[in-house]
């Protein structure tokens, strides 16, 4: 046994609204699985506790004493308290009391060997309240950044991948990445063990921490043709699956061009995998669209906790960007076919249908197709939906893009309303990560690390309100 080695954690034992919650620390020289950690037995003042209601909570998660020996995913870091809760069980804070805890430890790599630790103390009863123990076990929303907001960056070869992860970590925009696997990723999507473990190594070396992988639904991998079967469609969203996952990532986002009868095909090697799917809700899309309560129909089904959304802001713009504008503008756009597409905009339907009326109208009133395409974009990357919508998918949201067309020097976002949008997953209880999508890339060259920077700081301050 180590001279500094202990089970009875420094926090000690503190009363609750629930009950007495004791604080614990893993004897061993490394983290370990919390299924390889037994808890025999606790005693207060003597007397044995009875445990088979007793929690678990570590790191903002909670889960039965019981179910402890299922959880081999969940890695107890070795320089961390867990803490076990015991509902029911109460003192008076400010007094004392010995407390008996057993901790036994089934070493992984060694076969058969369990480990069992005892220890008394004697300890002083603290006290937190419903709010202090609220703060102390949520970790609140995340701001991190996708990759795909350096667009430009990376396809001017201003950067390789390492060079662009050191970049976002020196820059202190992470630790919580997105990266697109067809975008950064040479081997996708079928990623190497080797590739992988480098790339894994890097992430760990600049202490970034890689969460979302975003694959995509190719269904027509030959233009012109029909699309892949049902079961090619299948088996190519598992191959992106694999290489999400062992890179480390925790989940992927995919997109609607998946047809939602194929879920149920693909949620069980999701749960096998262990690792999160979130739906892409992109403009035009939004909480009210067809397609999304189709799939909140089948999720409710399928009840698996692998499956969520990831919401998209542009598809709850207030209004086109003017940056967006002064690019079209630049291109040789004139004002009246700007207002008409202004006016189409704000119109029910969907983006091909926009953007065929505006054709259509621009062509019949003189204006050159050049400066029609400058303008269309606005209709298939941002739509007009109520930002107050979002409420409906917050309890299944896992993930979340943050996209943006241009944050001012005063930390306004032109585009999208986010002093309503932000608080709606705050209050809700999203405690994910809300990634930077800079997608003002798509037509403006202006920096993105100094968009991104003004972009999180306007969301680290919403959260924080």
């Amino acid at each position: 046994m180590l001279p500094v080695e202990r089970v009875i954690g420094e926090e000690g034992l503190t009363a609750t609204p629930e009950g007495l919650r004791l604080a614990m620390r893993l004897p061993w020289y490394r983290s370990l699985p919390f299924s390889t950690v037994e808890i025999p037995s606790v005693a207060i003042d003597g007397a044995d506790v009875d445990l088979s209601n007793a929690i678990v909570e570590y790191d903002g998660a909670r889960w039965p004493l019981a179910e402890l020996g299922e959880q081999t995913n969940a890695f107890w870091f070795v320089r961390d308290s867990a803490f076990l809760v015991l509902p029911g069980h109460s003192a008076e804070p400010g007094s004392e009391h010995s407390v008996s805890l057993t901790v036994n430890v089934n070493p992984p790599y060694i076969p058969g060997m369990k480990r069992t630790n005892p220890q008394t103390s004697t300890l002083r009863v603290n006290l937190i309240t419903r709010e202090d123990l609220k703060m102390s076990t949520a970790t609140g929303p995340q701001v991190g950044v996708t990759l795909y907001s350096f667009t430009n960056e990376w396809l001017t070869r201003q950067f390789d991948l390492e060079s662009l992860l050191r970049e976002v970590a020196r820059r202190e925009m992470g630790p919580n990445i997105e990266i697109i696997g067809f975008q950064n990723f040479k081997e996708f999507p079928d990623v190497s063990d080797d590739f992988a473990a480098r790339f894994k190594d890097l992430m760990a070396e600049v202490g970034l921490n890689p969460v979302s992988c975003a694959i995509n639904s190719d269904r027509f991998l030959k233009p012109g043709q029909q699309p892949i079967d049902d079961a090619s469609l299948v088996e190519y969203h598992k191959r992106q699956l694999r290489s999400a996952k062992k890179m480390g990532f925790s989940l992927v986002r995919y997109q609607f061009a998946l047809p939602v009868e194929l879920l149920p095909e693909i949620a069980p090697y999701a749960e096998e995998l262990d690792i999160r799917m979130g739906v892409e809700v992109h403009a035009p899309m939004w909480a009210g669209h067809p397609a999304v309560q189709a799939y909140g129909e089948m999720y409710e089904k399928l009840n698996t906790p692998v499956l969520g959304w990831i919401p998209d802001f542009g598809g709850t713009a207030s209004r086109i960007p003017e940056s967006m504008l002064n690019a079209a503008r630049k291109a040789g756009a004139a004002e009246s076919l700007l207002d008409k597409l202004k006016e189409i905009w704000v119109e029910p339907g969907m983006s091909h249908e926009k953007a065929g009326k505006l054709f259509q109208w621009g062509l019949a009133n003189g204006h050159a197709p050049a400066h029609i395409q400058a303008a269309v974009l606005a209709y298939f990357i941002l739509a007009n939906n109520d930002p107050k919508s979002w409420a409906a998918l917050v309890d299944r949201t896992i993930h979340i893009h943050g996209k943006f067309y241009g944050v001012s020097e005063d930390l306004v976002e032109e585009a999208i309303d986010y002093a309503t949008i932000l608080p709606l997953f705050r209050d809700g209880g999203f405690t994910g990560t809300l990634v930077s999508e800079w997608e003002g890339h798509a037509y403006d060259t202006r920096d993105a690390f100094e968009q991104v920077r003004r972009h999180q700081a306007m969301c680290k301050a919403l959260f924080a309100a």
